[in-house]
């Protein structure tokens, strides 16, 4: 386990469409990433689906389809999986707060 939270600690996603600005901190969000991804961000690492998301902010699936392409480019990560590391490792998600759904 500590060996997996040392991984996460020290993970740096590839280098993203604003390059490496992309990762600097404003407000506790990183430069170009916008509020709303943020939102989306935090409930796809809380395990919403697209369609759950979407519901949840009165948007349609193919806005939060693009909000996630979006993240994926800006933050350089290949997928969901990268997208998690990248939230935590920035402070963008605490899983110690995780509420496990049934």
């Amino acid at each position: 386990m500590e060996k997996e939270t040392a991984e996460a600690r020290s993970f740096q996603p590839a280098e993203g469409k604003y390059g490496t600005s992309c990762v600097a901190n404003v407000n506790n969000i990183p430069v170009g990433i916008t509020r709303r991804e943020k939102e989306v961000l935090q409930m796809i690492c809380a395990q919403y689906t697209n369609a759950e998301i979407a519901g949840m902010l009165h948007l349609s699936i193919r806005t939060i389809d693009g909000h996630r392409n979006s993240l994926l480019e800006k933050t350089g990560c290949r997928n969901t999986a990268g997208l998690v590391l990248f939230a935590v490792s920035k402070g963008l998600y605490d899983p110690r707060k995780h509420q496990w759904r049934d």
